[in-house]
């Protein structure tokens, strides 16, 4: 789709497709070919037309001042636009008509402010749940690698782990879980843990099954049993997953460089990816339901150990 621009914006444009080092356009993998100037041109000029207050948050840096302050003229009552060209930039509103100079600025100017902490509050968030749906994805791909592995977040709450998802699980599954992290675990340490808090000790490996015989005295018992335990651990490991991912994005982690991800502008580009495949996947449907919104499918968790 070929984007109508204005003689001083298609020279914005084109200076700023053809900087080398700086400008970031869309997120591309190591097999993909570098952008071309014509590509850099229409994915920059997509977005000014879109949402010029994310082009200018995103390259003002880069662009010609006061040459290219043109561009946005007619834009000033966008409160982003007015933001980044009054407070960052530093240019002054043009002289308005006498109709219009009793509008009180003070107020104009706290809107302004109001309007960007949200927008600055959303694409945190935004951003932070991205992150997040990559790191749940390494995890998903390997339980024992990753951010959300069970190695990993048992390394930053060892007690909530064993508390919620430890107790129910034999031998064999806490190895497949915890990988390298079972073999250095310690056995004496985790009995005292145990022990201090009143947890029953965990299971034991399905294979032992003589004390197993013995109380449940048939097969259909034991398979009963098993798939109860199985449906208590499947319930408790969700559960603890929603507070580990509510803590990520609410920045309760102490481990997370928050900075580096609420900063990242290419978390940007994959949510817009989502967004497009959302809704490219609403119109390829014969009977389309509504295209469901990204949005986590977390609530509020209480933190067990507050409950005590």
């Amino acid at each position: 789709m070929t984007i109508e621009l204005s003689a001083p914006e298609e020279v914005m444009l084109k200076r700023l497709a053809a900087m080398e080092v700086g400008p970031h356009f869309r997120h591309q993998t190591r097999d993909e070919p570098p952008l071309s100037q014509e590509e850099k041109i229409r994915i920059a000029g997509d977005l000014l037309r879109r949402n010029p207050g994310e082009f200018l948050a995103r390259y003002y840096r880069f662009l010609s001042w006061p040459d290219d302050a043109v561009c946005f003229n007619e834009l000033w009552h966008d409160y982003t636009v007015s933001y980044y060209l009054k407070e960052v930039v530093g240019f002054a509103k043009p002289v308005e008509s006498a109709q219009n100079s009793h509008l009180d600025e003070e107020s104009d100017e706290l809107n302004i402010r109001e309007n960007l902490r949200r927008r600055r509050e959303l694409q945190i968030k935004n951003r932070r749940l991205v992150a997040l749906r990559r790191m749940e994805a390494e995890a998903n791909a390997d339980p024992t690698e990753g951010f959300f592995s069970h190695e990993s977040m048992r390394e930053r709450d060892p007690v909530l782990w064993e508390r919620m998802v430890g107790r129910h699980l034999t031998d064999a599954h806490r190895r497949s879980l915890l990988g390298h992290q079972y073999e250095s675990f310690s056995g004496m340490l985790l009995s005292q843990l145990l022990e201090s808090d009143g947890m029953p000790d965990r299971r034991p490996d399905d294979t032992d099954e003589e004390e197993s015989d013995e109380e449940m005295r048939n097969g259909e018992q034991r398979r009963e049993g098993k798939k109860e335990t199985e449906e208590k651990y499947e319930c408790a490991n969700k559960e603890f997953r929603e507070l580990m991912y509510s803590r990520f994005l609410a920045g309760n982690d102490s481990t997370v460089d928050y900075e580096t991800i609420d900063n990242d502008v290419t978390l940007d580009d994959e949510l817009e990816e989502r967004g497009r495949d959302a809704e490219e996947s609403y119109f390829d449907s014969e009977s389309p339901a509504p295209a469901p919104p990204f949005e986590p499918p977390i609530g509020e968790t209480v933190d067990p150990r507050r409950s005590e």
